[in-house]
Parts: structure tokens; C-alpha cells; sequence
């Protein structure tokens, strides 16, 4: 697996750690004693495949820290991933990608019809060759370490930015809890065979209140399932443990 750029034969714990602990210089919200373990667990099931099907991390994002540049975080993110592919041929590969919800939708969205990470990529792809996976919570809490957008409180748990709202809601998401349990995580294909989400915007998009902006397309020509296909609902998870209060156990 690569990290910073080497690979490493022998599993580093420490490594790891300062890579969690420099995400959340960027993404605080990210940075948890949860991310460790997934990465962890990637490690030890990528040490078990043979060679030829290893996986192989690519880092394609931008210097949060880089003002010099005029171009977008997302258009940013397209060129340095179209010159990974060409640099090692690597078209006919398969790729997965962990990003924020506002990045993996394949239409713009906004007043100024913002141009988000996945739709760059759809317009240079062939059909049906990516697919978006979104995920939305019910009934949860989050980490959400305090920031200029948000107050958060002493823990930085909030449970008020589910997606039934108030803050943040998504159209037709009590459909999907009607046909799930507490305390689970369910898959819906939403571009399966007579999918009523080919012909309705019910779950393509969320509504901001209070602050922010919505993350919604703006045409009616646009449908759910040509924005995401996959949906991920959560239900009653608890929120991320910050890294450093489980250094010890690492």
C-alpha cells in the first residue's frame, strides 16, 4: 500500500497515525480512531492478495494551503487524477474514491451550477462507467469539531444534522426509513429495473437551512438517478471518536 509516497512491507502503526492525525488538519471531521482502524484493516486484507491485485493508493487531491492557484478544489482533483491515469496507463483500471457528499454528485448543482468532482469525471468517461454512492443519516450523531461555519459543542457530537432535518434535508428520505430498522446501514439501487427515482429528484439532492447552500440541481430535466445511484441510509450511529482520545490503545 502506498503512503506519502512509499511503500511499506511492514506494517507501521505509527504512519498511519500521523496520516489520520494530517487529515484532520484538513478535514476534521475525518480524523478518528474509526479512520485508523479502516485503514488498518485495508493494510492486512491487501497483504493477503497476490501482486497483480493489490490495491494501490492515489492521491489526487489539492494543497489546502495552495493560494496561488485560481482553479477549483474539484477541477484541481480532475487534472491531477487524468494525469495519474495517462502517467501510468492506467484507463482500463478500476477505481474507488472516498469524498464528501457535495463532490460525488455527477450534475451541477447551485445558483452558479457548480461543477463537482464526479460530473468532471462523467464527461470524460465512458456511459455507465462510474457510479456515485451517497450516504445519509437518520437518527445519528456526528463529529463535528468546532469551525467558522458552525458552532459545535464541548464534545463535538451533534445530533441535529441528520437529513430529516432541521437543518439539512433530503426529499423523500422518510421513505427509506419506512423500510429500514434502527440501528442499520442499508444499500438502495436506485437505478434498478422501474426505479422511480429515474423520474423524480426524491433523494438527489440535500436542502440547506440556516446556513450554507443548498446542494441541489437546478433542472427539472435532471433526475435522481443521473446524479447518484447508490444510497447508503445509517441509522442511530454514534459519532466518530476523535484520534487522539484513543492514542493509548493504538
Amino acid at each position: 500500500m502506498h503512503l506519502d509516497g512509499r511503500i511499506h512491507s511492514i506494517k507501521d502503526n505509527s504512519i498511519l497515525r500521523k496520516v489520520v492525525l494530517d487529515i484532520g488538519q484538513r478535514i476534521p471531521q475525518q480524523s478518528s480512531h474509526q479512520l485508523f482502524e479502516k485503514w488498518e484493516k485495508i493494510y492486512d486484507y491487501n497483504k493477503a492478495l497476490p501482486d497483480s491485485s493489490k490495491i494501490t493508493v492515489l492521491g489526487i487531491d489539492k494543497n489546502f494551503d495552495d493560494n496561488s492557484r485560481k482553479l477549483s478544489r474539484d477541477s484541481i482533483m480532475t487534472l491531477n487524477f487524468k494525469r495519474i491515469i495517462s502517467k501510468g496507463h492506467l484507463e482500463n483500471e478500476k477505481f474507488y474514491g472516498l469524498f464528501g457528499y457535495a463532490h460525488v454528485l455527477q450534475e451541477g448543482y447551485g445558483e452558479n451550477n457548480f461543477r463537482p468532482f464526479a460530473e468532471r469525471i462523467k464527461s470524460f468517461t465512458k456511459k455507465n462507467s462510474i457510479k456515485s454512492f451517497v450516504c445519509y443519516n437518520l437518527d445519528s450523531e456526528v463529529y463535528l469539531p468546532e469551525n467558522d461555519q458552525f458552532p459545535a459543542p464541548e464534545d463535538h457530537k451533534l445530533s441535529i444534522l441528520n437529513d430529516d432535518g432541521p437543518i439539512m434535508l433530503v426529499k423523500g428520505i422518510n421513505d427509506l426509513r419506512e423500510l429500514t430498522d434502527t440501528n442499520s446501514v442499508t444499500i438502495f439501487d436506485l437505478d434498478n429495473t422501474d426505479s422511480p427515482y429515474k423520474k423524480n429528484q426524491y433523494l438527489g439532492g440535500i436542502k440547506v437551512n440556516f446556513f450554507g447552500s443548498d446542494v441541489i440541481t437546478k433542472s427539472p430535466d435532471v433526475f435522481t438517478t443521473d446524479v447518484l445511484q447508490y444510497v447508503f441510509l445509517i441509522r442511530n450511529s454514534k459519532a466518530l471518536e476523535p484520534i487522539e482520545t484513543t492514542a493509548n490503545s493504538i
